[in-house]
């Protein structure tokens, strides 16, 4: 298991929390208490994540190194840790916001939120992406042979 996980663990136990937390209120009427319960996760969740953040952040370095001696593959690990890192902490509002609305028993919601989140948006960010990519480099998928201009979806065999 990753040190992600280890970080990302306490969100899940939040958010089955605050599911039964904000239902059992919504039946009985006490939306203020929903609020408080609500903010009061995220609070929390937000402190567990951007610690986890930092402490990724920190041994960035050291992580890769106990699963790979490659020098190049603990250069993209490190990088990846660093950028996950300041991802962590968007965690809990989605994974929240989903408990929050399944509560609510509007589900329908949070599938339209995960829709977004988990397709359509991943779909044109690496659309943009590679369209830049392609612009900036005009050889977007060219690996080592590249000088003999065969692309790595054009070799013989393929």
């Amino acid at each position: 298991m990753n040190c992600q996980t280890k970080g990302v663990r306490g969100t899940p136990i939040i958010n089955t929390a605050i599911i039964s937390i904000i239902a059992q209120n919504y039946g009985a009427g006490n939306y203020e208490r929903i609020k408080e319960s609500y903010y009061t996760a995220i609070k929390y969740a937000l402190f567990i994540m951007i610690l986890s953040g930092i402490l990724i952040f920190i041994t960035s370095g050291i992580i890769p190194t106990f699963f790979s001696d490659n020098l190049e593959v603990n250069h993209f690990g490190k990088k990846y840790l660093q950028i996950s890192a300041f991802v962590l902490p968007a965690y809990p509002i989605f994974f929240l916001s989903n408990g929050f609305f399944m509560a609510l028993k509007k589900s329908e919601n949070a599938l339209v939120t995960n829709f977004f989140r988990n397709i359509l948006l991943p779909v044109i960010t690496f659309y943009v992406a590679t369209y830049f990519m392609r612009i900036k480099n005009r050889s977007l998928y060219k690996d080592n042979d590249s000088r003999q201009g065969r692309s790595i979806f054009n070799r013989p065999g393929m």
